[in-house]
């Protein structure tokens, strides 16, 4: 994915367990997307205090919102 290419946050949380199933979940569904914060959430796990953003292209968001849908995070 381009660095200077404009990305939409679909998803936030500091749930660990989270993180790892849906990036799992994207990665399946071949939608690119970036994670914010998340070597952060691993150091410093203290709620709310390292939450790890999911960002993705504009034209994959419909796509990633389903993603979340079907596992209940949305």
């Amino acid at each position: 994915m381009p660095q200077d290419e404009e990305l939409v946050t679909v998803y936030e949380t500091d749930m660990q367990g989270r993180v790892a199933v849906l990036k799992m979940a994207l990665q399946n569904e071949g939608i690119p997307f970036l994670c914010d914060n998340e070597v952060l959430s691993g150091v410093l796990p203290i709620d709310g205090m390292a939450v790890v953003s999911f960002q993705v292209r504009p034209c994959d968001v419909e796509r990633a919102g389903r993603v979340l849908d079907e596992l209940g995070f949305a």
